[in-house]
């Protein structure tokens, strides 16, 4: 039995999936700056000289470093 793609869905739900894939683009673009900010932030906070200030950022840094984002995402979640 051979399956036949029916383009006739896709075409009639093109709307749909534009809006889908508008939606996905500004949560990645989202996503993109909120990481970029913070990112900056906290290492602009662990290269600086003052110990009060330099300290919190490497902690970060040093918690979530090298640690799968799976792991990461199961901490959160049971929290």
């Amino acid at each position: 039995m051979e399956y036949k793609f029916q383009f006739g869905v896709v075409r009639d739900s093109w709307q749909f999936l534009l809006e889908g894939i508008w939606i996905t683009i500004s949560v990645a673009g989202g996503a993109l700056v909120v990481g970029l900010l913070v990112g900056l932030f906290l290492g602009m906070m662990r290269l600086s000289k003052f110990k009060t200030i330099s300290q919190p950022g490497i902690w970060y840094i040093e918690l979530f470093r090298n640690k799968p984002e799976l792991v990461q995402l199961m901490w959160v979640y049971y929290e």
